[in-house]
Order: structure tokens, then sequence, then C-alpha cells
């Protein structure tokens, strides 16, 4: 089992268990909220990755 997904499933777990059909600005929130966490994590990670490969390339 990989462990360092346990948080995120866990914080969009609680979030799904607190929306309601009349009510489901929890989840959706959570679901754009781990979105934009991840996909900025991603972009700070390739960033880095793509500068320190061309710094290394020359």
């Amino acid at each position: 089992m990989d462990y360092s997904t346990v948080p995120y499933a866990v914080i969009a777990s609680y979030a799904g268990s607190i929306s309601t059909l009349s009510d489901p600005s929890p989840a959706i929130l959570t679901a754009i909220a781990l979105t934009g966490f991840f996909w900025l994590g991603w972009l700070v990670y390739s960033t880095t990755v793509m500068t320190s490969n061309d710094v290394s390339s020359h």
C-alpha cells in the first residue's frame, strides 16, 4: 500500500461524507482544491527539474 496517498484520500473522503445532495459544495470545493494543489506541485517540480536539467546539460 502506498501510504503517501492516504492523507489526500482521507481529506476527499471526509469532504464527501459531509456533503449532501442539497449541499455538495464541500466535495466540489475539495476536489477543486486537491486538483489545484497537485497541479501546482507538478508545475513547481517540473520547472525545477527542467531548470536543473538545462543547467547540467551545458
